[in-house]
């Protein structure tokens, strides 16, 4: 455009135009009216990109194909594989996006920014900094205490526990390196023979072929499948969770520091500071949960199936389920310390080794970590570090049941309402289906009594029809 050229100054106003037509006016008008055919809107889009879709996928825009299905999945097609400019683009839209998405539980703005500077910084970088597929699969035949990895972390194989496990390291190199010509016609084979993936995904015959020979990429959207993935994860945090808490109570050295706290008539502070800890590693994972249960509902997901979709990987407690869909935080139970515990064990192994004859009681204020669960029963889920303070300075601590009940029959009343709407949308069982068409009998026996029975005809079809044609009528009639 600076070019003293006129006709390069051309050139470039010709790019710019089609630049700005296309991911200023295209781009949108087509997200917008295929979220208006579809039924898919602006919202169910957002809850979706925000909680549920795929990292790949969060900077790019997803254009809905197909209405929700009864299973609340859609199809989708990803129009930076349509569009020129997506590479440029994608590190604004990651950008745009982590910070639309909004803070996490227990994250300041400030990080905030930074988490989404980063991903702009990563999505821009990308393409420079990836190893090439080489590279990639060379170090994914790396194994690491006798497991290869993906670049994602996922298992390829064991070779200790495997009995297959070569097989599946050189189909997983098949895969990577293979041409796509090739790939194509697997996948459309995979899909004339409808193989499942090992997540149980069929391939679409029609789907698969479009993209094969048009470009055309059409992808299932499914937050059930994506919630299923999120249970196993945030069971690790909660599992991680209570693992940390073991140790640090279990740590012979803060153990040996609270002993001379204790010995100078200062309190022991590492087992309710660990407790502490606990509860709010607890909530922020439980909190992650709520936003993710309050995306279901807004992708038409009934209090019923959303709480069956917990229930189902075992993930989280049906008390921490309960609580979890009035958006209220459960607080862990207080530890017990039962005759052969590791906490007794270990402060069994402090007393032989510096003489003294401290118990249990000498290092667990029990008061303390009542007072620390009730200081977290009935804090509403969502709120961060700080805004959970303030919840606890301003309001007054009433009792639990005083704020749970009213959640407690809000939901309730929201089920029946749901149960209602379906039973009315249903067929209703106690309507009879019309009968099926009989004859009268009294027309029925006018007939039979005009029939000659020894031609087995009456006299008009003995007058009027063709040998032929008595046939066809006598065979009709028996």
């Amino acid at each position: 455009m600076q070019s003293d050229n006129p006709y390069i100054r051309q050139i470039g106003a010709r790019q710019l135009i089609g630049w700005s037509t296309t991911v200023g006016i295209a781009t949108p008008v087509a997200m917008d009216s295929a979220q208006k055919m579809t039924g898919i809107t602006k919202e169910m889009y957002n809850a979706y990109k925000d909680r549920f879709a795929a990292e790949y996928e969060k900077a790019s825009d997803l254009m809905p194909v197909t209405q929700q299905k009864e299973d609340r999945s859609w199809k989708a097609s990803n129009l930076s594989y349509l569009i020129p400019y997506a590479d440029v683009r994608a590190p604004f839209l990651a950008f745009t996006q982590r910070m639309r998405q909004g803070k996490d539980t227990d994250q300041d703005g400030l990080d905030l920014f930074q988490k989404s500077l980063g991903a702009f910084v990563d999505r821009a970088t990308k393409f420079f900094m990836d190893p090439s597929i080489a590279a990639e699969t060379a170090f994914e035949l790396i194994p690491k205490n006798n497991i290869y990895r993906n670049k994602n972390g996922g298992v390829i194989a064991d070779s200790k526990n495997d009995p297959d496990w070569f097989s599946k390291v050189l189909y997983h190199v098949y895969r990577k390196v293979t041409p796509t010509t090739i790939r194509s016609a697997e996948e459309i084979g995979q899909a004339i023979g409808q193989d499942l993936s090992k997540s149980a995904i069929k391939r679409d015959l029609f789907d698969t072929v479009l993209k094969v020979f048009t470009g055309f990429s059409v992808t299932k959207q499914d937050p059930y499948t994506s919630m299923r993935f999120k249970l196993g994860k945030y069971s690790g945090d909660l599992s991680n969770a209570r693992g940390a808490f073991t140790r640090d109570i279990n740590n012979a050295t803060k153990l040996q520091r609270d002993a001379r706290l204790i010995a100078n008539g200062v309190e022991a502070e590492t087992i309710a500071t660990e407790y502490d800890k606990l509860q709010s590693n607890n909530y922020r994972v439980l909190s992650e949960v709520y936003k993710d249960v309050q995306a279901l509902r807004t992708l038409n997901f009934t209090e019923a199936e959303i709480r069956e979709l917990l229930r189902g990987r075992r993930a989280l407690s049906n008390k921490d389920v309960n609580m979890v869909m009035i958006g209220i935080f459960n607080p862990e139970n207080l530890p017990n310390f039962k005759k052969d515990s590791a906490l007794r064990n270990t402060i069994k192994n402090i007393n032989r080794e510096l003489g003294t004859e401290y118990t249990v009681d000498n290092f667990v204020n029990r008061t303390k970590l009542f007072d620390i669960k009730n200081s977290y029963t009935s804090v509403p889920l969502g709120l961060s570090e700080e805004e959970r303070k303030q919840y606890l300075r301003t309001l007054p601590r009433t009792k639990g049941e005083e704020i749970v009940k009213p959640k407690v029959e809000e939901q309730k009343k929201l089920f029946q309402d749901q149960r209602k709407n379906k039973v009315n949308l249903e067929p209703q069982s106690n309507i009879k289906p019309a009968a099926p068409f009989l004859p009268d009998p009294q027309i029925a026996n006018m007939f039979a009594a005009n029939i000659n029975p020894t031609t087995g005809l009456t006299q008009t079809e003995s007058a009027l029809l063709s040998p032929e044609e008595q046939i066809i009528a006598k065979r009709l009639r028996t």
